[in-house]
């Protein structure tokens, strides 16, 4: 069509035209020149030629690098529509050229500035590999930033910044800025939490073994040898709370499964040692009431020890169901809690944070009954001993075990408002949870163990039997009690007449009836 337009223009104004001979050497040019004067329709679009040669029958073209989802032609819609498939992921992420101009053909509308020359997003960087290597240079220039690396804002660097020393990305890539986690952790106080768990194992295995060596002596038999020992053991117990309390904790990323699993771990280890403890306490006082009350009474009756186990049985069980619903229900876990953030100017980003072990629910419903059923041990075990209160100083208890009540009351008054105080400072909370289980457990032991142990070492009185030191007042001191046996003694022997029959006639009654009143 084109051609024969062409030639119809040559030869127009020719009435005997010779074609052969006006296509031959020397008339090109003129031909060539003829172009000028055509005006034509091809399926390129309108043809026409200027001054210059240039074709100017339709506007130049304009084409534009674009993502394949801002372009649109007849063929890409039309198999979009019959396939009934929406814009891909590749039209959103490839590039195409597009016609913009003139805008009676173009495709697709000018984008300025242009997508392809624009910097790459904060988090990434202008990857030069892919630029030498890709065929698909528009679309792959960038890549995300790789891990402990971040880009703040967008740019055209070939690299993106490393994380300044003491922060990270949190092994993310494609990062805006470095973190760093201010974790809270109790540091190196670990190691303090397991040298005083060696320091109260060491006291409970000293009294052990002291009762052990001692166990004919007549203190040691009174206050009941199998109760001593499960005393031992409970407060050995109990100490061993301090191991899992001190691994109560998980870094950033650490394994907060077996943080959370020592979290319920040292519950169980204080709160069973400690009713071990005081239910053996108990149980021994119940014994030591019935015997001096069989004795006041004239009555012969034996009380054994396995009588008495049933007391501490029944309060483990109790104890133990009440730990056992706590870890089933609701148990203690491991969690994480952002305190605040600050940002610095190299971009990285301070987050201050604290963990602790915590309860979805209301952690009082079971720490309740156990301060509860603890309470009831102390309460229960001083009422017997303040029956026994007469019994001398080498035997009873009541004002020992008193003191070690108030003692873990001023602990308890002391550490439960700094830890209140320091909740959100891990190092300070650990120290003052240790420091409550150790005092605790070492200061009641010591309670009752050393004034038996000062007893022991000084012997009965001179000439004393068991049973009469046992009625002696409590109020009077050894040494008073000494001097006033020898001067007793010397009386009887000044007078020729019998130890037992000066008793008697002084007191005009039995032995013991003169303390009694």
């Amino acid at each position: 069509m084109f051609l024969a337009k062409l030639l119809q223009s040559y030869f127009r104004v020719q009435d005997s035209p010779d074609v052969a001979a006006s296509l031959g050497d020397g008339n090109y040019e003129i031909i060539r020149r003829h172009l000028m004067n055509i005006n034509v329709d091809t399926i390129f679009g309108p043809v026409s030629f200027n001054e210059y040669q240039r074709n100017n029958g339709r506007g130049a073209a304009g084409t534009q690098w674009i993502p394949a989802s801002s372009v649109s032609s007849s063929s890409s819609r039309g198999s979009n529509e019959d396939s009934g498939e929406g814009e891909t992921t590749d039209e959103a992420t490839v590039f195409k050229q597009g016609c913009v101009s003139p805008l009676d053909q173009a495709n697709t509308a000018i984008v300025i500035p242009s997508p392809s020359s624009s910097d790459c997003d904060a988090g990434s960087y202008m990857n030069g590999l892919s630029i030498e290597s890709e065929p698909a240079l528009l679309a792959t220039k960038c890549a995300a930033c790789p891990a402990d690396t971040f880009m703040s804002v967008p740019s055209s660097e070939v690299q993106c910044a490393a994380c300044p020393e003491g922060s990270s990305t949190m092994d993310e890539s494609g990062s805006t800025r470095c973190v760093t986690v201010e974790q809270n952790l109790i540091g190196g106080l670990e190691y303090m939490g397991y040298v005083l768990v060696a320091i109260s194992w060491s006291m409970s295995l000293g009294y052990l073994a002291w009762v052990m060596l001692n166990r004919k002596n007549s203190v040691v038999k009174i206050s009941q040898p199998e109760f001593l020992v499960m005393m031992c053991v409970g407060a050995m117990i109990s100490s061993s709370a301090i191991i899992p309390w001190s691994n109560a904790q998980a870094s950033v990323g650490g394994d907060v499964d077996a943080a959370s699993r020592n979290c319920m771990t040292w519950p169980w280890l204080y709160s069973i040692g400690w009713t071990l403890m005081f239910s053996s306490l108990t149980a021994k006082s119940v014994r030591l009431n019935k015997v001096a009350t069989n004795s006041m009474n004239m009555q012969r009756k034996t009380v054994n020890a396995k009588d008495m186990y049933f007391i501490v049985v029944i309060v483990l069980l109790l104890d133990i169901a009440i730990l056992t619903a706590w870890t089933v229900v609701d148990p203690l876990q491991w969690t994480r809690s952002v305190v605040g953030t600050s940002v610095a100017e190299a971009g990285v980003v301070t987050i201050d944070s604290f963990g602790k072990c915590g309860s979805s629910g209301n952690m009082f419903a079971f720490l309740g009954p156990i301060i509860a059923v603890h309470v009831t041990l102390i309460a229960v075990t001083l009422g017997l001993l303040w029956k026994v209160r007469n019994i001398g100083d080498r035997y009873q208890e009541f004002k020992y075990v008193a003191i070690a009540s108030v003692y873990i009351c001023e602990l308890l008054l002391l550490g439960v408002p700094i830890l209140v105080a320091v909740q959100d400072s891990a190092p300070a909370r650990y120290i003052v949870i240790t420091g409550v289980i150790f005092l605790s457990d070492t200061g009641v032991m010591a309670f009752i163990f050393l004034p038996k142990i000062k007893y022991a070492k000084e012997g009965l009185p001179e000439g004393m039997s068991v049973v009469e030191s046992m009625n002696l007042p409590s109020t009077v001191s050894q040494q008073q009690r000494r001097k006033s046996y020898g001067i007793s003694r010397f009386s009887r022997a000044s007078t020729g007449s019998d130890p037992g029959t000066e008793r008697r006639t002084s007191a005009g009654s039995e032995p013991g009836t003169e303390r009694r009143t």
